[in-house]
């Protein structure tokens, strides 16, 4: 070799540092290549030849240029750094691994070679191992920016959203003097998705905003702003915010999947369908996508096509609570029993029972015959604590003693209504004495209501109002020569009420007929409908002012008993009615709003037997229902036989028509 060749070489690897450090990697990679040409065994050169391969995104060659480096000098921390790059980015993950832990083991950089065994095995799944790595990583370098932001990142998807927290501000603090960069963005987007998850959706929108702020083509964050307009149930700014992600990148399976969320909010079910697809398209693990497509299908009335999209991310993902949760709901509106209820007990991760926590004061009952106490504990809302006490009777003779806490409005009717049970008010939980095991209202239908035999046990009313009280309020209501139709016509649900509630004034045909009584039930301040009516109609909904139909539901139980049948939406009112075994007529949706006990397709209910179904025939459009209703309650009218029995309030007229 002559000294012209070494200087040439040498020079030209000098230019190449110039140009890799200038960010200009295609005259870098050429500069090294032509000083290699010249002095093929420096590795020095080889190794920042495959740094420079790397930010070229070559990743075969730069394994390559590494593997040269290394077969020269074992033991080249940069050439096993480079090397684990690369199989890295070629998606070899376990030889990544290998490589940088060869690095520690030489005695390279730890915290470098820490964040890079995270990122690998979080690539692998594994991200018990990613966690310790980014941790392992910050002991070495507690500052570390990448493994702050990583492991912020990384807690956020394992959904310990306080933990990350923590994570996302030592990044912003560490990043402060770079408020506009890219990296700060990110941050900053990850931080509102993690408030958004835990509930503070406006300090969301802020970090949301910022985000954007510091870096407007950062699809993510405006695909997570997205998710937290969502949730502030402003879905057609969520679809926008989706569609400028989706502009940005157009491959983000996310932001296509929960575009189909929000478009189904919005009832665009054939669109959200299809958005749901291209995410899956996208991306064939997708099990939230399969997820939120079942919910669009479902919506449609496309049952089966549902639960198959729900079994499907299932599949894919078997620990998902949405999933297992909305195929539960899906398979007992079908009238599937044993599946539906084994999947039921999804909704406390699922955050759709217990306010997402389950309370574990003893243990779980098997639905064996217990030599001991029993603690039935409640759900949420009281119209389902009404709906799942229907099976309370079905305990007879399976505990030596059962306690049973509900809502403290409830505990008066209770009392009266089961004698085999000790009723307490939900307010006593904690002072209760312990139990031998415990139960919520709702899974006792795994054990007694598993079969549709199993329905043969609420043929018969199950709660009981004052006698005494009904009677008074009979006399105080009734007409001479009229039937008593208590009316409730709006439900309070947050997600589906407006898909189950219509005006009073709507019912104007039904409120038209003759010899029938109008008595409201509706809880809530009515006093502007029923005034409007009155003056646009001259038709009077009575209101009595001594019953509170909110907290009183022990004077509401008796005013319906004083009824001779109720007309009602699908809320509290209808269960009520149905466990009193009152003639009752309920207004359900189509798809939209339609909570699965009312089922699919039926006009009677296996759980009130006193109960006609009247049901939309397109979504959202009460047209036809009120005509049938109207009729139905005329029928019912010209053939009621009178006062009802209050001593057995079975004995009424069941609804025809």
């Amino acid at each position: 070799m002559t000294m012209n060749n070494f200087e040439q070489a040498r020079q030209l690897f000098t230019q190449g540092i110039a140009c890799l450090n200038g960010g200009h990697y295609a005259e870098a990679e050429l500069k090294f290549q032509q000083s290699l040409a010249l002095l093929p065994d420096r590795v020095s050169t080889l190794t920042n030849l495959a740094t420079t391969q790397i930010l070229l995104n070559k990743f075969s060659e730069a394994r390559a240029s590494a593997q040269a480096a290394l077969s020269i000098e074992p033991n080249s921390i940069e050439g096993w750094l480079n090397l684990g790059r690369a199989e890295q980015h070629e998606g070899r993950f376990r030889e990544a691994l290998g490589a940088f832990r060869q690095v520690l083991a030489l005695g390279g950089p730890a915290a470098m070679a820490w964040k890079r065994i995270a990122a690998a095995s979080h690539a692998m799944g594994d991200c018990e191992a990613a966690l310790q790595g980014y941790q392992t990583a910050l002991e070495h370098a507690a500052d570390d920016l990448e493994a702050l932001a990583n492991m912020g990142a990384l807690l956020n998807e394992l959904g310990r959203f306080s933990e990350a927290l923590q994570y996302h501000d030592r990044a912003l603090r560490r990043n402060a003097g770079n408020a506009g960069n890219a990296g700060n963005a990110q941050v900053l987007s990850n931080k509102g998705a993690a408030l958004q998850a835990l509930g503070q959706l406006d300090a969301a929108m802020v970090m949301h905003e910022q985000a954007l702020a510091a870096n407007p083509t950062a699809a993510e964050s405006w695909s997570h702003k997205g998710v937290t307009l969502y949730d502030l149930g402003r879905f057609e700014e969520a679809v926008v915010h989706y569609d400028r992600a989706l502009a940005l990148k157009p491959d983000y399976a996310e932001a296509h999947s929960n575009r189909g969320l929000a478009l189904k909010a919005l009832k665009r079910l054939g669109e959200s369908v299809e958005s749901c697809e291209r995410a899956i398209a996208l991306k064939p693990g997708f099990a939230e996508a399969y997820s939120n497509r079942g919910l669009a299908l479902q919506a449609q009335g496309q049952l089966d096509a549902a639960i198959a999209s729900y079994e499907q991310a299932i599949v894919l993902k078997p620990e998902f609570a949405e999933a297992n949760w909305n195929q539960a709901l899906a398979l007992l509106l079908k009238e599937d029993w044993a599946r539906g209820w084994a999947l039921y007990e999804w909704g406390f991760d699922a955050k759709k029972r217990g306010g997402g926590h389950r309370q574990a004061l003893a243990p779980d009952w098997d639905g064996q015959v217990l030599q001991g106490s029993l603690l039935v504990l409640p759900e949420q809302g009281v119209g389902d604590e009404i709906f799942y006490s229907g099976m309370l009777n079905d305990l007879r003779g399976r505990a030596k003693t059962i306690t049973v806490c509900v809502d403290p409005r409830l505990v008066p009717l209770y009392q009266r209504s089961f004698d085999h049970v000790h009723v307490v008010s939900s307010r006593e939980l904690e002072k209760l004495p312990p139990h031998d095991a415990q139960v919520y209202m709702a899974s006792l239908g795994r054990y007694v209501r598993a079969q549709a035999q199993g329905m043969n046990a609420v043929r018969t009313p199950y709660l009981k109002a004052s006698a005494e009280r009904a009677q008074a309020l009979r006399q105080q209501i009734a007409g001479a020569g009229k039937i008593i139709c208590g009316l409730s016509w709006v439900s309070k649900n947050q997600e589906v009420g407006e898909d189950k509630s219509l005006r009073l004034a709507d019912l104007r045909p039904l409120l038209a007929l003759p010899g029938v009584v109008f008595v409201d039930l509706q809880y809530g301040d009515t006093s502007a409908e029923r005034a409007a009516l009155l003056a646009a109609t001259g038709i009077e909904v009575m209101r009595i002012p001594e019953i509170d139909n909110f907290n009183d539901l022990d004077g509401l139980a008796a005013l319906m008993t004083a009824c001779d049948v109720v007309v009602t939406v699908s809320n509290t009112t209808a269960h009520l009615a149905g466990a009193l075994g009152r003639p009752l007529m309920v207004m359900l949706p189509e798809a939209f709003g339609l909570v699965w006990y009312w089922h699919a397709g039926r006009m009677d209910s296996p759980w009130y037997p006193g109960a006609k179904l009247f049901r939309q025939q397109n979504p959202g459009q009460w047209g036809s229902v009120i005509p049938e209703v109207s009729t139905a309650l005329r029928v019912f009218a010209d053939t009621s036989s009178g006062a009802p029995d209050f001593a057995s309030p079975a004995s009424a007229p069941t609804a025809t028509g």
